[in-house]
């Protein structure tokens, strides 16, 4: 995270209880289904890991049984998070009908954040 981020509320009471300490997290499948719509990543939550091993196994298989052999070459592994996520969504819009979006979706009431880093390393440590 650089720069300023936001953080937007339907709410004010819900605003003020951010600026007091008090943060909540939203499902990962709703952030999902709001960027459905059009807006950030479609793959959050999904992962891809590729990597050379020199020493990948791979099997042939034949009518006389199966032969595991020594095969290099590049390992992927495909994931996606199984376990239910909870995320604190945070923006930076990049104009003002991306604001506008923002706003229809998650509030009115915006809290600008300066240090996002400092905000993620408090939440680090409390948990």
């Amino acid at each position: 995270m650089a720069g300023k981020v936001y953080r937007v509320f339907k709410s004010r009471e819900f605003a003020e209880r951010f600026l007091a300490g008090e943060i909540r997290f939203g499902s990962l499948e709703y952030y999902r289904g709001v960027e459905d719509g059009g807006r950030g990543d479609r793959t959050e939550g999904h992962g891809l890991h590729r990597e050379y091993r020199k020493d990948r196994k791979a099997v042939r298989l034949s009518p006389a049984g199966a032969e595991e052999f020594v095969s290099p070459g590049d390992v992927s592994v495909h994931s996606e998070v199984g376990n239910h996520v909870y995320v604190c969504c945070l923006t930076q819009p990049p104009d003002e009908a991306a604001w506008k979006q923002v706003r229809a979706d998650f509030g009115e009431f915006v809290v600008e954040i300066d240090d996002a880093e400092r905000l993620q390393q408090n939440v680090q440590a409390s948990g």
